[in-house]
Protein backbone atom coordinates (compact mmCIF):
# COMPACT_ATOMS: atom_id res chain seq x y z
CA UNK A 1 0.00 0.00 0.00
CA UNK A 2 0.98 3.87 -0.28
CA UNK A 3 2.44 6.01 2.32
CA UNK A 4 -0.96 8.11 1.37
CA UNK A 5 -2.97 5.25 1.04
CA UNK A 6 -5.16 4.25 4.19
CA UNK A 7 -5.47 0.37 5.16
CA UNK A 8 -8.88 1.14 6.32
CA UNK A 9 -11.29 4.24 6.29
CA UNK A 10 -14.47 4.49 7.13
CA UNK A 11 -16.65 7.75 6.52
CA UNK A 12 -20.16 7.99 8.61
CA UNK A 13 -22.45 11.62 8.36
CA UNK A 14 -20.50 12.98 11.58
CA UNK A 15 -16.60 11.44 11.93
CA UNK A 16 -14.56 10.46 9.46
CA UNK A 17 -12.31 7.48 10.63
CA UNK A 18 -9.11 5.73 8.63
CA UNK A 19 -6.52 3.43 9.77
CA UNK A 20 -3.09 3.63 8.70
CA UNK A 21 0.20 2.21 8.68
CA UNK A 22 2.77 4.20 11.43
CA UNK A 23 6.33 4.46 10.35
CA UNK A 24 9.38 5.89 12.55
CA UNK A 25 7.93 9.48 12.42
CA UNK A 26 5.51 8.34 14.73
CA UNK A 27 7.53 6.92 17.26
CA UNK A 28 6.86 9.88 19.44
CA UNK A 29 3.25 9.95 18.79
CA UNK A 30 2.64 6.24 19.48
CA UNK A 31 4.32 7.01 22.35
CA UNK A 32 1.80 10.01 23.59
CA UNK A 33 -0.52 6.74 22.62
CA UNK A 34 0.55 4.32 24.60
CA UNK A 35 0.05 6.26 28.31
CA UNK A 36 -3.51 5.62 28.21
CA UNK A 37 -3.27 1.52 28.50
CA UNK A 38 0.01 2.10 30.18
CA UNK A 39 -1.76 3.55 33.03
CA UNK A 40 -4.40 1.27 33.63
CA UNK A 41 -1.25 -1.52 33.95
CA UNK A 42 -0.01 0.84 35.98
CA UNK A 43 -2.77 1.50 38.62
CA UNK A 44 -3.14 -2.06 38.82
CA UNK A 45 0.51 -3.36 39.03
CA UNK A 46 2.33 -0.78 40.21
CA UNK A 47 5.13 -2.77 41.09
CA UNK A 48 5.32 -4.56 37.68
CA UNK A 49 4.64 -1.66 35.25
CA UNK A 50 5.53 1.78 35.39
CA UNK A 51 4.03 4.87 35.06
CA UNK A 52 3.72 6.30 31.51
CA UNK A 53 6.71 8.03 29.64
CA UNK A 54 5.71 9.12 26.62
CA UNK A 55 9.61 10.00 25.82
CA UNK A 56 11.04 6.38 26.83
CA UNK A 57 8.28 5.02 25.31
CA UNK A 58 8.58 7.10 21.93
CA UNK A 59 12.16 5.64 22.11
CA UNK A 60 10.88 1.78 22.27
CA UNK A 61 8.66 2.52 19.51
CA UNK A 62 11.35 4.21 17.29
CA UNK A 63 13.51 1.07 18.01
CA UNK A 64 10.42 -1.30 16.67
CA UNK A 65 9.28 0.39 13.86
CA UNK A 66 12.49 -0.20 12.06
CA UNK A 67 11.94 -4.13 12.06
CA UNK A 68 10.66 -5.97 9.31
CA UNK A 69 8.93 -8.22 11.23
CA UNK A 70 7.53 -5.59 13.53
CA UNK A 71 3.90 -3.81 12.35
CA UNK A 72 1.92 -0.83 13.87
CA UNK A 73 -0.94 1.04 12.79
CA UNK A 74 -2.46 4.51 13.79
CA UNK A 75 -6.56 4.95 14.10
CA UNK A 76 -7.39 8.33 13.19
CA UNK A 77 -11.03 10.22 13.57
CA UNK A 78 -11.03 13.73 11.59
CA UNK A 79 -7.29 14.04 11.60
CA UNK A 80 -6.46 13.10 15.37
CA UNK A 81 -4.75 9.93 16.12
CA UNK A 82 -7.38 8.37 18.56
CA UNK A 83 -5.62 4.69 18.50
CA UNK A 84 -2.63 2.16 17.94
CA UNK A 85 -2.06 -1.19 17.63
CA UNK A 86 1.39 -2.76 17.17
CA UNK A 87 1.72 -6.36 16.23
CA UNK A 88 4.85 -8.83 15.55
CA UNK A 89 5.10 -11.68 13.17
CA UNK A 90 6.16 -14.56 14.64
CA UNK A 91 7.93 -18.03 13.49
CA UNK A 92 8.25 -21.31 15.25
CA UNK A 93 10.07 -23.77 13.67
CA UNK A 94 8.33 -27.36 13.56
CA UNK A 95 10.21 -29.27 16.76
CA UNK A 96 9.83 -32.60 17.94
CA UNK A 97 6.77 -31.23 20.14
CA UNK A 98 5.29 -28.55 18.05
CA UNK A 99 4.49 -27.97 14.47
CA UNK A 100 5.47 -24.91 12.52
CA UNK A 101 3.44 -21.92 13.83
CA UNK A 102 2.80 -18.29 11.67
CA UNK A 103 1.46 -15.40 14.30
CA UNK A 104 0.86 -12.57 14.17
CA UNK A 105 1.01 -11.29 17.65
CA UNK A 106 -0.88 -8.30 19.17
CA UNK A 107 1.56 -6.42 21.61
CA UNK A 108 -0.58 -3.46 22.30
CA UNK A 109 -3.57 -1.77 21.17
CA UNK A 110 -5.20 1.41 22.83
CA UNK A 111 -7.96 3.67 22.04
CA UNK A 112 -8.04 6.83 24.07
CA UNK A 113 -10.81 6.81 26.35
CA UNK A 114 -12.73 9.93 24.63
CA UNK A 115 -12.95 7.65 21.31
CA UNK A 116 -13.99 4.35 22.58
CA UNK A 117 -17.62 2.11 21.66
CA UNK A 118 -16.91 3.92 18.33
CA UNK A 119 -16.07 1.02 16.93
CA UNK A 120 -11.86 2.38 16.57
CA UNK A 121 -10.39 -0.94 18.41
CA UNK A 122 -12.22 -3.32 15.91
CA UNK A 123 -11.38 -1.14 13.00
CA UNK A 124 -7.88 -1.35 14.14
CA UNK A 125 -7.89 -5.18 14.59
CA UNK A 126 -9.22 -6.04 11.32
CA UNK A 127 -6.54 -3.82 10.12
CA UNK A 128 -4.03 -6.55 12.17
CA UNK A 129 -6.04 -9.15 10.66
CA UNK A 130 -5.83 -7.67 7.26
CA UNK A 131 -2.19 -7.17 7.24
CA UNK A 132 -1.66 -11.23 8.65
CA UNK A 133 -3.76 -12.27 5.43
CA UNK A 134 -1.07 -10.04 3.58
CA UNK A 135 2.08 -11.56 5.32
CA UNK A 136 0.77 -14.66 4.71
CA UNK A 137 0.51 -15.84 8.81
CA UNK A 138 -1.70 -18.58 9.74
CA UNK A 139 -3.24 -16.39 13.08
CA UNK A 140 -3.23 -13.51 15.04
CA UNK A 141 -2.78 -13.91 18.55
CA UNK A 142 -3.06 -11.75 21.89
CA UNK A 143 -3.23 -11.72 25.50
CA UNK A 144 -4.22 -9.70 28.14
CA UNK A 145 -4.47 -9.77 31.83
CA UNK A 146 -6.71 -11.59 34.14
CA UNK A 147 -7.58 -7.90 36.09
CA UNK A 148 -8.38 -6.17 32.21
CA UNK A 149 -12.13 -8.14 32.06
CA UNK A 150 -13.25 -5.13 29.43
CA UNK A 151 -9.73 -6.21 27.09
CA UNK A 152 -11.48 -10.29 27.54
CA UNK A 153 -14.91 -9.17 26.17
CA UNK A 154 -13.69 -7.25 23.74
CA UNK A 155 -11.10 -10.15 22.34
CA UNK A 156 -13.67 -13.11 22.68
CA UNK A 157 -16.29 -10.85 20.80
CA UNK A 158 -13.38 -10.98 17.89
CA UNK A 159 -13.48 -15.06 18.27
CA UNK A 160 -10.08 -15.05 20.61
CA UNK A 161 -10.78 -17.97 22.81
CA UNK A 162 -8.19 -18.47 25.42
CA UNK A 163 -5.70 -21.70 24.70
CA UNK A 164 -3.32 -21.03 28.12
CA UNK A 165 -2.34 -19.27 31.25
CA UNK A 166 0.44 -18.44 32.88
CA UNK A 167 1.26 -18.09 36.54
CA UNK A 168 3.89 -16.67 39.21
CA UNK A 169 5.15 -16.56 42.49
CA UNK A 170 7.61 -14.79 44.22
CA UNK A 171 10.72 -16.84 45.21
CA UNK A 172 12.71 -13.73 46.51
CA UNK A 173 9.88 -10.92 47.59
CA UNK A 174 11.52 -7.54 46.97
CA UNK A 175 14.32 -8.55 44.53
CA UNK A 176 13.16 -7.03 41.50
CA UNK A 177 11.82 -3.93 43.31
CA UNK A 178 13.57 -0.44 41.89
CA UNK A 179 14.75 2.00 44.92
Amino acid sequence: MGADRPYCEVVTVKRSTRVRRAGPDDAALLGRLNAVVQQVHHEVLPDRFKSPDAVAAGVFFAAQLVRAEVVAFIAEQDGEAVGYALAEELRGPDSAFTFARSTLYLHHLAVLDAARHRGIGRLLMATVDEEARRRGVEETGLDYWLFNSPARGFFGSLGYVPYSERARRAVAPGLGDQQ
